[in-house]
């Protein structure tokens, strides 16, 4: 598998992010028996899709996975390409859970879960603050570090004194 697209072994020791409740690989995995088909929206470099492809004991005849970032295009596809999955490139939409319910009814799928998290990240250094800036986009759009300097200098000293800068993401599984 590559390691690639929405691999983060960089930030070991240096950034944590708490985990959902749900366990999402192991859960789609056991989702894909028995599925006639399946759709794996923002699928990244298509590493956690192909864990859970790899541990199914069937899959789903037809398989798609969408990916608005196109620098993990090439990852998304090296990945799953031996499972036969096909992945395109969308433009990337909000994030929300509300928003993403609301579409996936509006193009008749039945809702029968959802669950969202709100997780606790915990970054150590500035560095990896600026990495992670760098490496998702969409969470500070136009994020340079000349235009974020100061600021960035804040986290800096919060950090020293303090020990970690403290943030959450929020995460939502349909």
């Amino acid at each position: 598998m590559f390691r690639n697209g929405w691999d983060f072994s960089w930030f070991e020791g240096r950034a944590t992010e708490e985990r959902p409740p749900w366990g999402y690989a192991l859960r789609v995995a056991g989702l894909l028996c028995g599925a006639e088909a399946a759709l794996d929206l923002d699928t990244g470099g298509g590493e956690v899709l192909a864990f859970a492809l790899g541990r199914a004991t069937t899959r789903p005849g037809v398989l798609a996975a969408t990916e608005p970032w196109e620098p993990n295009l090439l990852f998304a596809r090296r990945n799953l390409e031996g499972f036969g999955v096909l992945v395109e490139h969308v433009a990337s939409g909000a994030r929300l859970a509300s928003r993403a319910a609301h579409e996936a009814e509006r193009v008749g799928l039945t809702l029968t879960d959802l669950r969202e998290a709100k997780l606790r990240v915990e970054f150590f250094d500035v560095g990896a603050v600026v990495h992670f800036c760098r490496k998702v986009p969409w969470t500070v759009p136009g994020f340079t570090v000349e235009r974020y300097r100061d600021r960035l200098l804040a986290l800096h000293r919060e950090i020293e004194e303090h020990g970690r800068f403290v943030c959450h993401s929020r995460r939502f599984v349909i």
